[in-house]
């Protein structure tokens, strides 16, 4: 996992094998529920609404991993 954090904003990147996106899900997940519970220990309030995902990668990738769901 790798992350940018600037003053209001957090960034977490995660590199994914098209063939195998469960495991790096699995880990993007972990990871934001960790951001979270941080956030609530600290008494802050992550935005959800604000809260974007996006999956980059060639046309025949994004084929493969279109069947993602939220």
């Amino acid at each position: 996992m790798s992350y940018h954090q600037f003053a209001d904003d957090t960034q977490l990147y995660v590199e994914m094998d098209a063939s195998n996106t469960t495991a790096a899900l699995s880990r993007l997940s972990n990871c934001t529920d960790a951001v979270r519970r941080w956030f609530l220990d600290n008494d802050l309030l992550l935005n959800g609404d604000k809260s974007e995902a996006i999956v980059i990668g060639t046309a025949t990738q994004l084929k493969s991993v279109a069947a993602i769901t939220p």
